[in-house]
């Protein structure tokens, strides 16, 4: 979930017909795009700016989400390092109210709650310095219910912050207040557990080194992972444009070389169909100019006959013709296949029509 305060901010809250109320509305610790040092000097800078000008809080409200199961460690960290700034003499003026009941069971809450308020090391110790705990059910009577108890608390008296005080009145650091220093201890303990872990990897390392080279690439690569994790994003982000522009480069190029196969594949098809287009227009050339020979040889034939008076005595004079067939196909075994005969006198015949007959 990202932090929704960024930086101070104050709303101005009408109380009553004659009173309001300023709101100030500080980002938390535990910040998804800010560390704790700079949450913490952004409210430091806000919080000492207005001790110098003499204004001082009423009260304080601290907010914590009951739906959660259990204290997380960020919000335990966050409730130390708020511990820390407001101070043990601030407690009396501080509520801790839970929030979000209307997204948890309502025993569940309760069990929550209860928890909250009887472990020390969450609310139970602020509880018994004076803090007090509220509930805030997300709607408008709840919320001035919470601000009326802290305005009338205020009116007896004002509350100043234990790293108000240290920084204006005994002119410390930032560093060098209970919160500062608090927060250097965490850090510290962070860096130090960062530290560990890179020792670990470093011994773990040394002790690979008589292992494959593959396996030693795992553990310096695991190495360079833990001590180039802050420009690990901005490598990643370099790399992944340059890795999508050759990819774009290669698919292009597959692409391209796909439309050229597929051009020259249908160019070959079509100069296929093209040579057999032709084979079948000069077969039915061929067949068509001997078709034209044959009827010529049988009319000059016919006219001789028609004009000689002698009849002669051979055999009568037959001309076979194959068929014409695009797909010929081969006779039956023992006949043949010839066209039929018209007789045109008595001793020559005119082809016709195919008909079998028997050898």
């Amino acid at each position: 979930m990202i932090s929704g305060t960024q930086k101070v901010e104050m709303y101005t809250c009408k109380y009553s017909e004659s009173e309001n109320v300023q709101l100030v509305d500080t980002p938390g610790f535990d910040d998804t795009n800010r560390t704790d040092t700079e949450v913490l000097e952004e409210n430091a800078r806000w919080l000492t700016a207005t001790y110098r000008s003499n204004i001082k809080l009423r009260g304080i409200i601290y907010l914590h989400p009951i739906s959660d199961p259990r204290m997380p460690g960020a919000a335990r960290r966050n409730l130390l390092m708020f511990t820390k700034l407001c101070g043990i003499n601030a407690c009396p003026q501080i509520s801790l109210a839970t929030t979000w009941w209307e997204k948890t069971d309502f025993q569940d809450g309760l069990n929550r709650e209860q928890e909250l308020r009887n472990t020390p090391d969450f609310w139970g110790y602020m509880l018994s310095k004076g803090s007090r705990l509220e509930r805030h059910l997300n709607d408008r009577e709840s919320a001035m219910r919470l601000i009326t108890s802290v305005v009338e608390r205020g009116k007896s008296s004002e509350v100043a912050l234990d790293l108000q005080k240290q920084m204006v009145d005994e002119k410390k650091t930032l560093i060098q207040t209970t919160a500062g220093m608090d927060l250097e201890g965490e850090l510290l303990k962070t860096r130090q557990k960062f530290q560990k872990q890179i020792d670990m990897l470093q011994n773990q390392h040394r002790e690979t080194q008589k292992m494959q080279e593959k396996e030693m690439a795992k553990e310096l690569e695991a190495q360079k992972e833990l001590t180039d994790k802050l420009r690990k994003t901005e490598r990643e982000q370099a790399d992944l444009q340059k890795n999508s522009q050759r990819e774009h480069d290669r698919r292009f190029s597959e692409l391209q070389a796909q439309l050229r196969a597929a051009r020259d594949e249908a160019d070959a098809r079509e100069a296929r169909q093209q040579r057999i287009l032709e084979d079948q227009r000069e077969r039915q050339r061929r067949q068509e100019s001997q078709q034209k020979q044959e009827i010529e040889y049988m009319r000059r034939r016919l006219e001789a006959s028609q004009s000689s008076p002698a009849m002669p005595t051979e055999t009568p004079f037959v001309r076979v013709t194959p068929a014409v067939s695009e797909n010929p196909q081969p006779p039956a075994t023992g006949r043949k296949t010839i066209h039929s005969l018209t007789m045109v006198d008595s001793h020559h015949y005119f082809v016709g029509a195919e008909r079998p007959y028997w050898k």
